[in-house]
């Protein structure tokens, strides 16, 4: 009996030695509220994503003669930031220049600092890096 309980307390010990040597990688970021911006000099080209504590944000896409923005709510879910636009009460907006037609994103979260954000009207780029600015 003794010599039964050394062995499961041996086997025990070398499975937590074992269990803690391994490494778990996790895809989950820590997320926090701030101004993440992206801006690409040789076509005058820019990203500027406010993301606010109480839950809300603002995405401004700025870009030749027109600049699409949206206002609405954000969540976190693992390592993927959703963004949703509010309903725009105006039934004329969507023909004006400043509406943005996506009215939901899903962004990836790379680090506390970096937001991958997808783009939909760039044949070339298929999502553009924002960087933290503040």
């Amino acid at each position: 009996m003794i010599v039964m309980s050394r062995k499961i307390i041996y086997m025990l010990t070398l499975a937590l030695c074992i269990c803690s040597s391994c490494k778990i990688k996790s895809n989950f970021h820590t997320f926090y509220p701030g101004i993440f911006s992206y801006k690409y000099t040789k076509t005058n080209y820019s990203e500027y994503l406010e993301v606010r504590e109480d839950s809300t944000f603002m995405l401004i896409s700025y870009g030749g003669f027109n600049t699409p923005s949206c206002s609405g709510f954000w969540k976190v879910n693992a390592d993927t930031l959703y963004v949703r636009c509010t309903d725009e009460t105006d039934p004329l907006a969507p023909f004006t220049s400043g509406y943005m037609s996506i009215r939901t994103r899903k962004i990836k979260i790379i680090n506390s600092n970096k937001l991958k954000l997808p783009i939909a009207n760039n044949v070339k780029r298929k999502y553009v890096v924002l960087k933290r600015i503040k």
